[in-house]
């Protein structure tokens, strides 16, 4: 088929003005059946203004037509007897396809993740306490450390969502499926954050039976962004009780509570600190904490089957209307796992 891209003021036979705009019809008559899968997946990209490399034809087909998510599936079920049962598979794929904005939570900066193989108990060695360096002659004997320390030992819980939608509701462009799939992730990290700030303000115990914070590692200072305060117990923090090495860590992270964002941006400011400690704020503390990069040394472990939440369609159970679920997947477990490299402020009373 010729497509023409005619005036506005065009004619028929007749003298009649008509539209030489191609429809959506029309322009996708074109696309073979092996490109039409590729097609519906860049589709709702494209409807939400993101240019997309590599599939410039679709994204021209977008511009040069009437292309709507209803004119869309409409033809897709005309050209290819779109049932109930076809729905989820195609839907997957558009929904595993869709491009998703890069974030980091600000809760995943204080933890550091640990890749789970199954379901089942592991046992997760953090430190060495008695690794010591010694200086050793030429010939002389290299001191071994066997592998005694502490562990951490925890199995992760699948954490699960669901939305369910009706076919007609997809088919007639109610449902953008380019908002689902972010809903769903947006939940999983508000669900992960409150349970990492949870471990911090319960203060569990840890593998040794002794609470995560004790008198060697909370600072009372004179107010919840009393920086000096904290900093003193951090610097002086030891690798075990009855060690003198310090930890020699350094501190990368301030959590306090949103009522003392402001007051902390300006202690860091006065104290010099701007650019080497960042600020975390969040609703779910009522004190302050300054931890070190979990990549250096981790207060905080979470435990994850996978790296980011997975998301999969599936058909919904619906009696009659062959509807769709979204579900989101997220296993993990927060695990507390050392009092190095974290320090709780409070509020010395007055």
């Amino acid at each position: 088929m010729n497509v023409q891209h005619g005036s506005p003021d065009s004619r028929d036979l007749l003298g009649r003005s008509v539209s030489m705009r191609p429809s959506a019809a029309d322009l996708l008559s074109t696309v073979p059946d092996s490109e039409a899968k590729k097609m519906l997946q860049n589709f709702i990209s494209i409807r939400s203004g993101i240019n997309i490399t590599g599939a410039p034809k679709c994204h021209q087909l977008a511009k040069d037509s009437d292309l709507n998510a209803g004119s869309l599936f409409r033809y897709w079920a005309q050209r290819n007897a779109l049932s109930s049962s076809d729905l989820p598979q195609i839907v997957d794929q558009v929904v595993q396809k869709l491009p998703t904005q890069d974030q980091q939570p600000l809760h995943r900066k204080i933890t550091r993740f640990i890749k789970a193989t199954d379901y089942k108990r592991h046992d997760l060695l953090i430190s060495l306490d008695n690794l010591k360096v010694s200086i050793v002659g030429e010939v002389g004997e290299v001191p071994q450390t066997p592998l005694e320390g502490e562990m951490v030992t925890g199995s992760i819980k699948s954490h699960r969502a669901r939305i369910v939608f009706s076919r007609q509701a997809l088919l007639s462009g109610v449902v953008s499926l380019n908002d689902l799939p972010k809903l769903l992730v947006d939940a999983a990290y508000r669900s992960e954050a409150e349970d990492v700030y949870s471990i911090l303000e319960s203060n569990p115990d840890l593998p040794d039976g002794l609470p995560l914070f004790d008198e060697g590692n909370t600072a009372h200072g004179s107010s919840l962004v009393d920086l000096s305060a904290a900093l003193t117990v951090f610097r002086n923090q030891k690798t075990t009780a009855n060690s003198n090495e310090f930890t020699c860590l350094e501190p990368k992270f301030f959590v306090v509570p949103p009522s003392q964002e402001i007051p902390a941006y300006k202690e860091l400011f006065s104290s010099g600190l701007s650019g080497k400690i960042e600020i975390l704020s969040t609703a779910f503390v009522t004190n302050s904490y300054l931890l070190s990069d979990p990549a250096q040394w981790p207060a905080l472990i979470r435990l994850g089957l996978t790296e980011a939440p997975h998301i999969e369609t599936r058909p919904a159970p619906f009696d009659s209307d062959g509807g769709l679920a979204i579900d989101l997947y997220n296993d993990y477990k927060i695990l507390p796992c050392s009092r190095l490299g974290i320090v709780k402020l409070t509020v010395t009373p007055a």
